[in-house]
């Protein structure tokens, strides 16, 4: 990977967020990118080759023989690929993975947690090059994890937007036991309602080594959401009473083979209200199938996380983790001072 500003911040794969701009503009930033293929490996080339275009030339890929002439095999990728485990054939992921070489995989959302152990496994035996971060919400799992031998764990909390785990604490809790557990042998990434400089400085002084971002990238220049979408994140304020965890907009948009284990925090609009008021399911799927064409987010589905309220305006990725970082060493600083006498 290339040096990394700090503290050290991740930016989340989201599938239909982090595209090439979103990816390109964070690893330029001095922070961790991952791009956010998600479950779609017929388009990853072309992503690929878009980020490393948008990258300046002093981030394209790395050489990883350790002198100043490689053959193309041995090219790193600065960035990461992001996989929705669920989804995907493992075949065919280390075929993909193979041919880029990206400096890491994001792997999150196995059926189960014994095929999460295979996938890791399997990774490490086969490309070895390859960093394996890996998203889980209990210290259970990410003992198993790390005996199966990822190298990251990205603890996330129930705060998170988008999907995650249906029993899961908040992301302090979980940061905290997942740290505990296995902190002293992997580094730990906190994730889930972390959007500006004090939520970092308060996931470090946690234990995590790292946090992730999600939601306030999403919210961003550079990201692919609608323009609608982010407004929406802009305005809308106490995330902790205006988002939900639900499975009604997978059911309603069609990506209802998620898994049962988990479920999506978003932003609550008419189309969760209806399904509460008792409107059947073919009327709100209709509604929602309607203001879909429209890109109406009074209905369509708006994943966010519950530090949502925090977010006032859409940056550009550059001045953004600039200032989250200047931000949080600040809060650090100041928490220090207070209590330096007690």
């Amino acid at each position: 990977m290339l040096p990394i500003t700090t503290p050290p911040i991740v930016g989340a794969p989201m599938r239909m967020v982090t595209g090439p701009h979103l990816t390109a503009a964070v690893a330029a930033a001095g922070a961790i990118s991952f791009l956010g293929a998600g479950y779609d490996l017929e388009t990853l080339s072309a992503q690929v080759k878009e980020t490393l275009e948008l990258l300046p030339q002093d981030h394209g890929a790395s050489d990883n023989s350790g002198g100043s002439q490689s053959s193309a095999e041995e090219k790193i990728l600065p960035f990461g690929f992001g996989f929705l485990v669920w989804k995907l054939n493992l075949l065919e992921v280390l075929v993909e993975v193979t041919k880029h070489r990206p400096c890491a995989v994001w792997l999150f959302a196995a059926n189960n947690p014994t095929e999460m152990v295979a996938w890791v496994k399997e990774f490490k035996s086969k490309v070895g090059w390859c960093r394996v971060f890996v998203q889980i919400s209990t210290a259970r799992e990410a003992v198993d994890l790390v005996e199966a031998g990822a190298d990251v764990i990205v603890a996330q909390g129930a705060d998170a937007g988008g999907h995650g785990a249906v029993s899961a604490a908040g992301t302090l809790s979980v940061v905290r036991e997942i740290v505990e557990a296995v902190g002293h042998r992997v580094p730990v990434v906190g994730a889930g309602g972390i959007v500006d400089g004090k939520g970092i400085a308060a996931v470090l002084a946690a234990g995590a080594d790292a946090v992730a971002l999600g939601t306030r990238l999403l919210a961003t220049d550079e990201s692919i959401a609608p323009r609608a979408w982010k407004e929406l994140v802009a305005s809308t304020s106490e995330g902790g009473i205006n988002t939900v965890r639900t499975r009604i907009y997978d059911e309603l948009r069609g990506t209802g083979d998620w898994p049962k284990i988990f479920n999506g925090r978003a932003i609550i609009n008419d189309t969760y209200l209806d399904q509460q008021r008792g409107v059947d399911e073919e009327t709100n799927r209709q509604r929602f199938a309607e203001a879909a064409v429209k890109g109406d987010f009074s209905r369509v589905t708006a994943f966010a996380g519950t530090g949502v309220g925090q977010i006032k305006q859409i940056t550009r990725v550059e001045d953004l983790i600039e200032r989250l970082q200047k931000d949080a060493k600040a809060a650090l600083r100041e928490a220090a001072l207070r209590f330096s006498s007690v």
